[in-house]
């Protein structure tokens, strides 16, 4: 006997569900990052940032691709809860062999 849709729901506990699995591939270093990051942001923006998100997207030899989503959160007096937003997003090139993060976002 198939179980109602409200049973299937409650059925699934955390427990269940499998833990999110952490990108093993290679890291942009947190130096590099931060200096990155001061260029291209204002005071202003740098302290609306929330979160920094990278994911590394390919490599081709000495060269790697990323995604980097810095991720704001607002709150207002107005809204029920806060208002959490991608800020800016870059894609970048970073060159292990000369430590170099250049951005190539259009």
């Amino acid at each position: 006997m198939p179980l109602a849709h409200d049973e299937k729901i409650r059925s699934k506990t955390r427990e269940d569900k499998k833990p999110v699995k952490e990108d093993e591939g290679p890291v942009i270093p947190s130096e590099v990052l931060s200096t990155f990051l001061e260029e291209k942001l204002t005071p202003e923006e740098s302290a609306k940032v929330n979160r920094v998100a990278k994911g590394h997207l390919w490599s081709k030899g000495e060269v790697e691709r990323y995604r980097i989503n810095l991720w704001a959160k607002d709150s207002s007096a107005d809204s029920f809860c806060d208002s959490h937003y991608i800020l800016k997003s870059f894609f970048v090139c970073y060159d292990r062999e000369f430590s170099v993060l250049s951005d190539k976002t259009l």
